[in-house]
């Protein structure tokens, strides 16, 4: 299915700061900030070559470190970038491979992409002697016109803002909920307030792995897929060649077998914008094909699930409705979980079991807002109402 809608991804994050107020970096001490390490150039640790057996060893540790890993980690084969400063487009293309449905969204056969990926490779920006982009969203725009057939079910999600410091968070896709991420995170009193935006970011990059969904991840100068976490860790397929391993001088970030895994929270307080997916590997892509072509019908100017849309001032009211319903599903979705008093039951695993919540990632067709509803049970839902 050919997909005729171009959107300027890019755009969307230039935007925020005209959306959105500055946020001040945290200056008290909280448990879960991590200040900014400098840039990656003066943190480089020393590289080593490490044999095939190192490699299936350090795979089956990374294995055992990240049950929720949604990959197939020891057959994990991704495009080796080599000293091309191509992060940005080669973890899009990953993300298109690991996530299953390569011919809903791309024009060329996966396989020829993969052999032939330098071609497509045509930055503007150009960073010493390296070429790059500044942002997810600019790879995003440079690869949609010769390779992506379909924007459908493609989500561009911006986290910061270009300019004023990097400071204004993009709100759109919160949950705004302080009890549940208290108790999801264990947040000491008083914490919360302080980093909301660092909690939201994090729930929302955890609930689409929770949910079965890679998320390319922009931070700290490099961009990879995050395919699971556990509670201190985020587990990444790089685009770095399997047999060697480098870590950064304060160990926040290590790179082996070509995975990577770094300090969560490092991730969540300094990631810049997002490439993601609204529907999982096991579901279909005429789901999400559906839904947009009936949200389209509202909005042509809106994928499925671009969560960085500008809000109708027109619908106030519709909006406000729909959050205090979103709030009730919430309530609702914690009740069924922990049974009186609305309290969720406390899992003996990582925080990946910890919650019950689904977060909004489809498009309401009546309130025109993502209302936390998986999209195989909002389908459901659509075909009873047709019957």
């Amino acid at each position: 299915m050919m997909d005729s809608y171009q959107p300027s991804y890019q755009g969307k994050r230039a935007e925020l700061s005209k959306k959105y107020k500055m946020t001040r970096v945290p200056r008290a001490q909280l448990r879960d900030f991590r200040g900014h390490e400098g840039e990656a150039k003066y943190l480089v640790g020393e590289y080593k070559d490490i044999s095939s057996p190192r490699v299936v060893h350090e795979r089956k540790s990374i294995v055992h470190n990240f049950p929720n890993a949604i990959i197939d980690v020891h057959k994990y084969n991704g495009i080796d970038q080599g000293q091309n400063g191509a992060c940005s487009m080669v973890a899009i293309f990953n993300a298109f491979e690991l996530h299953g449905h390569t011919k809903h969204f791309l024009k060329v056969p996966y396989p020829k992409i993969k052999r032939n990926w330098r071609k497509y490779w045509k930055p503007p920006m150009q960073i010493g002697n390296l070429d790059a982009s500044g942002d997810l969203g600019e790879a995003l725009d440079m690869i949609s016109k010769p390779i992506i057939k379909s924007h459908i079910g493609l989500v561009y999600m911006p986290l910061r803002s270009a300019d004023q410091r990097e400071q204004c968070f993009n709100e759109q896709f919160w949950v705004n909920d302080e009890d549940f991420m208290v108790r999801r995170y264990n947040i000491p009193q008083g914490q919360y307030a302080k980093m909301k935006h660092i909690y939201e970011i994090a729930f929302y990059i955890e609930k689409q792995i929770d949910n079965g969904i890679p998320v390319v991840v922009n931070v700290n100068e490099h961009c990879r897929v995050a395919v699971g976490y556990n509670e201190s860790k985020i587990l990444f397929a790089d685009s770095w060649d399997r047999k060697y391993t480098q870590r950064n001088k304060s160990g926040s970030s290590v790179n082996i077998a070509g995975l990577s895994f770094d300090c969560k929270w490092m991730v969540y307080c300094w990631a810049r914008d997002l490439v993601t997916f609204n529907f999982a590997k096991r579901d279909s892509p005429e789901g999400a094909a559906a839904d947009a072509s009936s949200s389209r019908k509202t909005s042509k100017a809106q994928t499925v699930l671009d969560l960085t849309t500008d809000r109708d001032e027109g619908s106030s009211e519709t909006m406000q409705r729909a959050r205090k319903r979103r709030k009730r599903n919430l309530r609702d979705d914690r009740s069924a979980a922990g049974g009186e008093g609305g309290q969720p039951k406390r899992e003996q695993k990582s925080s990946a079991s910890t919650s019950s919540i689904d977060v909004d990632l489809t498009f309401d067709d009546d309130a025109e807002l993502y209302l936390t509803m998986p999209l195989t049970e909002r389908l459901m839902r659509r075909r009873q109402c047709k019957e």
